[in-house]
C-alpha cells in the first residue's frame, strides 16, 4: 500500500514471500487484498493491512501460474493465467478447483485482464490474443 495516490514510489508494507514472484493484482473490489503469483505454481491472495494470507491456489497441474488478475466487479473471482495453456478462474471460497477453464492456446497464458465484469482477454507465447 502507498500514502498517497501519487507517492506510488514509497510502499508502507513489504510482505515476505516462499518464491520469486511472477505478478501482483490489486482487488479493486476489496482494496486490502493483491494476488501474487510465484514460479512455484501458486496464486497466494494476501490482506495487505495484517500481511497474512487469505487464500492459496495451488495448481492441480504443477504449471507455472504465469498471470492473476481479480474481477472488477467482484471481491471473490480471480483468473489466473496458466503455462498449461489455459486459463483458470478461481472463486476464492473454494479454490480446491476452478469455477471455469478457458483452453484455446497453443502455449502458456502469459497475461490476462479483465475489459469489463464479464470480458476477460488473454495473451500467451504461441503469439495469439484471446
Amino acid at each position: 500500500m502507498v500514502n498517497e495516490p501519487t507517492d506510488v514510489h514509497c510502499p508502507i508494507v513489504e510482505m515476505a514471500t516462499r518464491s520469486k514472484l511472477i505478478c501482483l493484482s490489486w482487488n479493486k473490489y476489496t482494496k486490502n487484498h493483491i494476488a501474487s503469483c510465484d514460479y512455484e505454481g501458486t496464486v497466494t491472495v494476501w490482506h495487505v493491512s495484517t500481511r497474512q494470507e487469505e487464500s492459496v491456489i495451488n495448481s492441480n497441474t504443477r504449471a507455472n501460474m504465469c498471470s492473476a488478475k481479480f474481477n472488477p466487479g467482484s471481491s471473490i473471482h480471480v483468473a489466473v493465467g496458466s503455462a498449461d495453456h489455459d486459463i483458470h478462474y478461481y472463486d476464492l471460497r473454494n479454490t480446491s478447483q476452478p469455477v471455469h477453464v478457458f483452453t484455446g492456446h497453443q502455449k502458456a497464458v502469459s497475461y490476462v485482464k479483465f475489459m469489463s465484469n464479464d470480458e476477460l482477454a488473454s495473451a500467451s507465447t504461441d503469439s495469439t490474443l484471446h
